[in-house]
């Protein structure tokens, strides 16, 4: 079915397994608020593969700077390194009642470096 061949896709193939540790590699920091009051900060490819992370340790400095980009209608695009874990994290996004809903689940990720692109 399709919906297996995206998640094949997202986990990696077995020609092509997700890496476990990344180093200055180029993605997009997006914000995902799951209710007021609550923001999770994900990773998202700029278009070359489909993997996605949930980042554990964003730092204060860049949380600003990704709500500002999210303010704006745009991600902030980032240059990380990293080691992630095969545990998934649950991303949710605000309903209307502000009641969070979920919607996809990403790779946990502990950052070591993160930067502006």
């Amino acid at each position: 079915s399709i919906l297996a061949l995206v998640l094949m896709s997202a986990c990696g193939t077995p020609d092509m397994p997700l890496a476990m540790a990344f180093t200055n590699q180029n993605r997009l920091l997006k914000v995902e608020s799951c209710s007021r009051g609550c923001d999770q900060y994900v990773l998202m490819s700029d278009g070359r593969d489909l993997a996605t992370f949930y980042v554990v340790n964003m730092p204060d400095s860049l949380k600003m700077a990704a709500i500002q980009s999210k303010q704006i209608g745009k991600e902030l695009p980032v240059i990380f390194s990293g080691t992630r874990s095969d545990e998934l994290e649950q991303i949710s996004v605000a309903d209307a009642n502000d009641v969070p809903k979920p919607v996809y689940k990403a790779y946990k990720l502990q950052l070591t470096a993160i930067r502006r692109r």
